[in-house]
């Protein structure tokens, strides 16, 4: 690879994170409320976890990059969408109303952590912890995490 090559290799992995880093911002607006959920999505978006910040109504708000690659490698019917932001949680796994014991409706309801283990992500298959943490300020919802299981 040539040094020409290579910066533009550089410029462009700083375009993708400065273009991810003013989706966080947009999404967390100005607010000096959400300074520590912004500095948490950021630190998120670098895990080989998947994230996912789901809204009050169960839309996406964001999701970090590994998430982001397990959607795309899935049988998602909407895995080809340009941006997932936007979308319910249900309907990108295929389905035509909310899941039956949402983990993310119950932990926004009790505004609490909850965590269920050996569960089976629909999207990989893979058996993972999953753990949904409400939101304590700003716009109401929460986090979902996946930790799969080696």
């Amino acid at each position: 690879m040539t040094e020409e090559e290579k910066l533009k290799e550089e410029n462009r992995d700083l375009k993708d994170k400065y273009k991810h880093a003013k989706k966080i911002r947009d999404l967390l607006g100005g607010y000096e409320s959400n300074r520590i959920l912004r500095a948490m999505l950021t630190l998120f978006d670098e895990l080989d976890e998947t994230v996912i910040f789901i809204g009050s109504e169960l839309k996406i708000k964001w999701l970090n990059k590994y998430a982001y690659g397990i959607i795309k490698k899935s049988d998602s019917p909407l895995k080809n969408s340009k941006d997932m932001v936007g979308i319910k949680c249900w309907e990108l796994l295929g389905n035509e109303k909310p899941c039956d014991n949402c983990i993310a409706l119950e932990s926004m309801k009790k505004n609490e952590l909850i965590k269920k283990d050996n569960y089976v992500a629909p999207l990989s298959g893979g058996e993972a912890e999953i753990i949904a943490i409400p939101v304590p300020n700003g716009e109401p919802g929460c986090l979902i995490i996946l930790k799969y299981k080696k």
